[in-house]
This record gives C-alpha cells, sequence and structure tokens, in this order.
C-alpha cells in the first residue's frame, strides 16, 4: 500500500536531506508536498489530496507543531 506523506518543517535541510529517503523506502511514494510552517500548511496544503501522513516539526515559527 503506497500512502502519501506531508512534511511540515521550517528548517529546509530537514525537509531536504533526512525524511525523503526514509519515506520512500518505507512508504513507497516520494513527498506530496512540504510546507515550511503551520501557517503555510493551512494556506492550502491540507487538503484531501495532500497526504495521509503528516510529518510535523515541533519547533516552528507562528505556530509550534503541537499546538498545529
Amino acid at each position: 500500500m503506497r500512502l502519501r506523506c506531508l512534511l511540515i518543517d521550517n528548517e529546509p535541510p530537514a525537509l531536504k536531506n533526512v525524511p525523503i529517503r526514509y519515506i520512500s523506502e518505507i512508504y513507497g511514494r516520494g513527498i506530496v508536498d512540504q510546507c515550511r510552517n503551520a501557517i503555510e500548511t493551512l494556506g492550502g496544503a491540507i487538503a484531501p489530496e495532500s497526504g495521509e501522513i503528516i510529518f510535523n516539526d515541533i519547533k516552528m515559527p507562528y505556530i509550534v507543531g503541537t499546538d498545529f
């Protein structure tokens, strides 16, 4: 089963290097979308096609991950 993923992190290296390879290996598909913070995510990234799994950073500007 292939699952779609949404990544939310304010640090570009975290979005670029760490999770993509692992997520592709485990879930069989690349990233559906990437956002730099919760505000950007709420602005349009969350939709039915956005993902079945959300990987969310905790320490982000505007809205911290635990509040999001």
